[in-house]
């Protein structure tokens, strides 16, 4: 995957106009911070959602963010529609585990946006907040073999949702694993199972070495 710098991604996802006044608006700084800098304006402008894992801050903020974007994008030329009420009366019948409701609206409301020619790509900034652009499905294709200062862009499809984890008994070495929703809390008054040796406590704290793999 190429590496390259954010600034080098943004005609890839914002419009001649948009990158224009975007560029005015970054002021001259050093360039350790200006990433950092860049990434906050995407946000700020509302060209970029950055949203928590445990879901939204406001009520439909995902799809007005991609009406929004689709509508940029496409000039006002298209009317997209979402479908955002069935999406969120979806969401909520699956019964969803806290953590899940991001994901099945993002991969809900892209299957929808693919008919219309575009898609939704995710900043992998290393954490466990989403960072959504949208762009046209020709567009993501160059965007997502690159990868900018806080990480690559992925597919839907590609983002990792699971942690892996792995503990060796420092007692028997018997081995556990564990596989959780990326942002779960481990579980409480675990053990080890051939032992008994204690590995959390009852507010699910390890107290033993592990290894975590995202997956």
């Amino acid at each position: 995957m190429k590496q390259i710098k954010l600034a080098q991604t943004l005609p890839l996802i914002m419009t001649a106009d948009e990158l224009e006044t975007m560029q005015r608006q970054l002021p001259i700084t050093d360039p350790a911070s200006q990433a950092e800098e860049q990434l906050q304006t995407l946000i700020r402008n509302g060209l970029l959602l950055q949203i928590d894992w445990s879901g939204e801050e406001e009520q439909h903020q995902i799809s007005r963010f991609l009406q929004t974007r689709a509508a940029a994008l496409a000039k006002g030329d298209i009317t997209l529609q979402l479908e955002e009420q069935r999406a969120y009366a979806a969401a909520e019948n699956e019964d969803l585990e806290r953590g899940d409701h991001v994901p099945y609206l993002l991969r809900f409301f892209d299957k929808r946006l693919k008919k219309h020619g575009y898609t939704i790509s995710l900043l992998d900034c290393g954490n466990d907040a989403y960072y959504v652009v949208l762009t046209t499905v020709e567009q993501a294709k160059p965007l997502r073999k690159t990868a900018c200062e806080f990480g690559p862009f992925l597919s839907l499809q590609a983002k990792k949702t699971k942690a892996l984890f792995t503990i060796y008994c420092p007692s028997c070495r018997n081995m556990s694993v564990w596989e959780l929703p990326i942002n779960a809390p481990f579980p409480a008054d675990e053990q080890c199972e051939e032992c008994g040796t204690i590995f959390s406590d009852a507010d699910g704290n390890l107290l033993v070495s592990y290894e975590k793999d995202l997956c």
